[in-house]
């Protein structure tokens, strides 16, 4: 089964598709189909209908903000973030040599403009998801204008608590499933232990505790 349940024959273990959007083996029965994106990412047709578009980016960051500021975030200036939309081709340009495929946001800053902060996410996902990416690279933008440096670690391990609290409130399966992935990585094992030490101590104490704290 897959990790929301559906049965499917071992053979498609391996050869099978699956959404990266929400991990659903893609089938016609299940999902109603999915389709190929030009950069090779599945979507499977369930994900497609929620889909984040250009005209909903400024209000889902309007939004995020408004989020993080009542967990404690201050200091987040709307004029000095742009976002834009871009496939994965484009992201592993953007980031580099250290390239990955599981990359879905990046944080560019360039101090000669207005928007300082560049911020760049994945398009053609869910609009939660996007929103929860976003969340993730805002915390990178808190980072930054308070002086914080973490090693990288801990500092992925801290962002992806933006992701928590956004997947959090929004309590959907598709959030669910998205939280489990962060507490049980096997991708970065350091990273998933630092996580769910920051995570434990949020829900102890609150993210702006958290936040107060980072740095020791």
């Amino acid at each position: 089964v897959d990790i929301w349940g559906n049965p499917f024959h071992i053979h498609h273990k391996n050869k099978g598709q699956f959404c990266e959007c929400c991990s659903r083996i893609i089938s016609q029965k299940i999902t109603g189909g999915g389709y190929i994106l030009n950069d090779g990412r599945h979507i499977c047709s369930l994900c497609d209908i929620s889909i984040i578009t250009e005209a909903k980016v400024q209000k889902s960051l309007k939004y995020i903000v408004n989020i993080l500021s009542q967990n404690g975030v201050q200091g987040l200036n709307l004029n000095e973030i742009d976002i834009f939309l871009v496939n994965k081709d484009e992201m592993k340009k953007l980031y580099g040599f250290n390239a990955s495929d599981h990359l879905k946001g990046l944080t560019k800053i360039s101090i000669k403009d207005n928007k300082i902060f560049k911020i760049y996410i994945l398009n053609n996902i869910p609009e939660i998801q996007f929103q929860a990416i976003l969340a993730h690279e805002l915390l990178h933008v808190w980072l930054y204008k308070n002086s914080i440096n973490l090693d990288y670690d801990k500092m992925e391990a801290f962002c992806n608590l933006g992701s928590y609290l956004i997947y959090k409130n929004d309590g959907t399966k598709f959030s669910n499933i998205h939280l489990i992935s962060f507490e049980k990585s096997e991708t970065r094992k350091k990273q998933t232990e630092i996580y769910n030490l920051l995570k434990a101590i949020t829900e102890r104490n609150s993210f702006n505790y958290l936040l107060k704290n980072i740095k020791t």
